[in-house]
């Protein structure tokens, strides 16, 4: 489905988001405050704040982990984050999930 925010034909026309959707979007090489973020987002009208923290395994294929190093193109990446933000906020991907 993410797939469609990136068709040529036709294309897809992100709606402004509410004036209340709250959405941060950056790269950073600093460690992210999870709970400062979710205390960010949190509304009383949301039913739960989902959030996903990554680790990484000790070794693999028998070798010792010792640090995980990433690069992105940062203006890329943060775009790409927007547009994801305007994709489900935005009403481009609406999916019902409780009765």
């Amino acid at each position: 489905m993410a797939d469609a925010i990136y068709q040529k034909d036709p294309p897809v026309e992100p709606k402004a988001p509410p004036k209340e959707t709250r959405t941060a979007v950056a790269v950073t090489s600093q460690t992210i405050d999870v709970a400062s973020l979710s205390s960010f987002v949190a509304d009383d009208a949301a039913g739960a704040t989902s959030t996903f923290v990554g680790t990484t395994r000790d070794t693999f294929q028998g070798k010792r982990t010792l640090r995980l190093e990433y690069e992105a193109y940062a203006p890329m990446a943060v775009r790409a984050m927007q547009v994801t933000c305007l994709f489900v906020c935005g009403g481009l991907y609406k999916r019902r999930l409780a009765r």
